[in-house]
Formats: structure tokens, sequence, C-alpha cells
């Protein structure tokens, strides 16, 4: 998994897409920043990341796309299946590569909490609860792109078939409403939504079970990735 791993990071930062997701992250969070909190004075951060998972719902389809896309489309695909690495750490070594991805992209975004807490009574226990909870949802995101990049073979349809997934099954809580918000509905889709479980993490509370779905959600999708490559390897 560790060659993987480092082929994918020197892949990745070899790159040009990289550094432009970088710098349209930076770009709006400050903007973000500049609007919730240095505008109004607020030193809570929380609108700021909740804008922000909406804008990971565009980024991280372009931080997946490659993974396993691009090497079908270089037709390198069957020399990766043909070596001796095994199924699952060639997925994992892919996924935890996008995760250390979005998670340096994340990095830059404590900077606004260092800058807060240098003019005001700033919480950074609650603010690492936040964190986490951006890191888990990052996380469950990279998963979904994971999937979507090994079935599909085109990187662009990789990234536009990710975005349209996570953006229902984050927004999952708000389909009722087209249907008059029925009991049974609200129950269901309100159980798959990935921004309602963010709640919690939102006003500095460790849920558990927060946890332990956002988790869960990554797991499933790294294992329906491994079941789809390696039908694909002894196909």
């Amino acid at each position: 998994m560790k060659a993987i791993l480092l082929r994918e990071l020197r892949s990745y930062f070899n790159s040009t897409l990289i550094y432009i997701v970088i710098s349209v992250f930076l770009v709006i969070s400050a903007i973000l920043y500049m609007l919730y909190n240095m505008m109004t004075g607020n030193p809570e951060l929380l609108n700021m990341y909740y804008n922000l998972n909406t804008i990971f719902l565009f980024l991280v389809p372009m931080i997946t796309m490659k993974l396993f896309s691009e090497e079908k489309s270089q037709k390198t695909d069957q020399l990766l299946l043909t070596s001796p690495n095994t199924i699952t750490s060639i997925v994992l070594g892919k996924y935890f590569s996008a995760l250390i991805v979005f998670m340096v992209i994340l990095a830059f975004s404590f900077v606004y909490a260092i800058i807060t807490a240098a003019f005001t009574n700033f919480d950074f226990v609650s603010y690492f609860v936040l964190l986490l909870g951006e890191l888990l949802i990052g996380a469950s995101f990279i998963s979904v792109g994971l999937f979507v990049s090994s079935v599909i073979g085109n990187m662009v349809t990789s990234a536009f078939v990710t975005f349209g997934v996570l953006m229902v099954t984050y927004y999952s809580d708000m389909i009722p409403q087209l249907f008059g918000n029925p009991k049974l509905l609200t129950t269901i889709f309100g159980f798959f939504s990935l921004s309602r479980r963010f709640d919690n993490f939102g006003i500095g509370l460790l849920g558990i079970d927060s946890i332990i779905y956002y988790l869960s959600f990554a797991t499933i999708f790294i294992f329906l990735t491994i079941r789809a490559i390696d039908k694909r390897r002894w196909s």
C-alpha cells in the first residue's frame, strides 16, 4: 500500500490540477471568512465551514476523478491489476492519497482560526471538534469519488457523476420537502443525509453515532470499490 500511496501523492503534486484546486479553495475560503467573520465580528467559524462543505462537493470530484479513471484512459490499469499488490492495498493506497491531499487543503483553513484567536477569545476545543467533522465528511466524499472512478473510465464523466451522487447524499434530507415532508420519507432520507450528521460537530459536540456513521459510510464505498476492481481483475 505504501508504494501505491507514495506514487499517487507524487502524481497529485506533479499535476497542475491540484494547485488549481488549492487556489480555488484559498480564494473562496478567504471570501467566506471575510463575509461571515471579519465583516461581522463573529468569532465562530461554523458558517464558513458549512459553506466549505458545499465547495468540497465541487472540489472533491476533481481530486478523486483521476484515481482509477486515469489508469483506464492511459491503459495502465492492467499493469496495476497484475502487479504483486493486493486489490485492497491498491484501493487503500489510492484512497489515503486522496485523503491526505484533502487534509493538506483543509489545513490551510487553520490560518483563520489563528487570526480569529489573535483578536478574540477563541474556543479551540470546539473548533477542533468542528475540524474533525470536516475531515470525516471529506473522507466520506472521497470514498464516493473513489468508487465512481473505479467504475467509470472517463475522468470528466467520473467527476460529474461523483458530484451528482454527493449532492444527493449531502442534501438528501431536503428531498422529502418535494413531497410535503411525509414522515416515512423524512426518516429515510434524513438517515442518509451527510449534512445532518455534521450538525453535532458544528456545535462542538463529539457525537459518537455521527463518527460511526461517517466511518461506516466511507468503509462501505471502499468495500464496493474493492469488489468492483476485483471483478475487473478476473473478467
